[in-house]
């Protein structure tokens, strides 16, 4: 069993954020915690919104509340996803993707892992023709880091 990213948690129960929030801010600023917690929740929703995927995890969250305490500012460190896999994750859990699409990213993946055809029609269920005509050339060259 893994533990779920801080976007999966998010995406499950929003709450999650700002009980994250209030409990790191009063760990880090005692009796000021909870009009930390008030100024990092806002800075947040302003700044990132409520879709931002946190690619750091409870480190990066914490790094913010510690930034906005310090500079009232945080700069995310990547300004987007890692590569490839994490951007069909984030587009995927954010809804952006067509079926078509969906199962184009997904049909590269597998195929960018198992390096055929035949192996990635089989792992999925489709077709080896399918298989073909639905791997994505530019994404297969992010994943190879070509």
């Amino acid at each position: 069993m893994t533990t779920p990213s801080l976007a999966e948690q998010l995406a499950d129960s929003p709450n999650v954020l700002r009980e994250l929030v209030f409990y790191m801010a009063r760990r880090i600023a005692g009796q000021e915690g909870d009009e930390l917690a008030g100024e990092v929740m806002r800075w947040i929703e302003t700044n990132l919104g409520a879709e931002y995927a946190w690619p750091g995890n409870y480190r990066e969250l914490e790094q913010c509340v510690k930034n906005v305490l310090i500079r009232r500012n945080y700069r995310p460190s990547a300004a987007g996803p890692a590569d490839a896999v994490e951007e069909f994750a984030q587009d995927a859990r954010a809804g952006k993707l067509t079926a078509d699409e969906l199962l184009s990213r997904y049909v590269t993946i597998v195929y960018s892992r198992t390096g055929s055809y035949e192996e990635t029609a089989r792992r999925l269920g489709l077709d080896r023709r399918t298989v073909k005509a639905k791997v994505d050339a530019g994404m297969l060259n992010k994943l190879r880091g070509v």
